[in-house]
């Protein structure tokens, strides 16, 4: 897919993206010397909601789940195969952008891994990069519901295996794209093995490190 801004799919014309980062806010469990950035409030606009805004015709409800948001507008709109498809590669190219501008893109950058930590529900969260990496390797988690947790203002759930959050994810249709042009190296480290998902029975960090290996080979 080529490097493009989301596009509207409505008159064809590119709709550009904030690539704001998160200002600085006390987190749980950190060191006065090392706070994780965190996001302003939902109030601002997101790409999520830059998203919606390109279908002026459908009355999104920014305070419901976007991921139902996204399948009402498919049934009130009336999509044909072509269109249903342009919306959902423009959700996720949205959905990738909302993660980068919460958690950043740098898989070196120390307080991105902090704020990272602090929204999986860790606490303490870990002081120290190869900590951090080594605890989200061990984590599931399904990234729709990771993007919705925080503009529902909802806890996140994570899953034991990835066998779980396999079937979670199929039986909810909430698939994350894997090769998003858009997606930075933090974000590799939460992508899991969702149709085929090794049998194991707790987080296996050598699959997740090995996943991001095979992401970055690709580029």
């Amino acid at each position: 897919m080529p490097a493009v801004c989301l596009s509207t799919l409505r008159a064809g014309n590119l709709l550009r993206l904030p690539a704001t980062r998160p200002s600085p806010l006390v987190s749980r469990g950190l060191s006065s010397t090392r706070r994780p950035r965190q996001r302003k409030a939902m109030a601002s606009q997101t790409p999520i909601r830059d998203f919606f805004d390109s279908y002026p015709e459908f009355d999104y409800d920014h305070t419901a789940p976007f991921h139902g948001e996204y399948l009402r507008m498919g049934k009130e709109l009336h999509w044909n195969r072509e269109e249903r498809e342009a919306a959902r590669d423009a959700l996720r190219h949205a959905m990738v952008q909302q993660f980068n501008n919460v958690y950043g893109t740098n898989a070196e950058d120390l307080e991105s891994w902090q704020l990272l930590c602090n929204a999986l529900g860790m606490d303490p969260v870990p002081d120290k990069l190869k900590a951090c990496r080594r605890k989200v390797r061990a984590t599931h988690v399904n990234l729709v519901d990771f993007i919705e947790a925080p503009l529902a203002g909802k806890p996140v759930t994570t899953f034991k295996t990835e066998v779980e959050l396999s079937e979670y994810t199929r039986e909810n249709g909430k698939f994350f794209p894997r090769d998003d042009v858009y997606a930075g190296s933090l974000l590799q480290y939460l992508l899991r093995q969702i149709l085929n998902p090794p049998a194991r029975r707790t987080g296996d960090a050598n699959t997740s490190r090995r996943a991001v290996t095979r992401a970055r080979s690709r580029r």
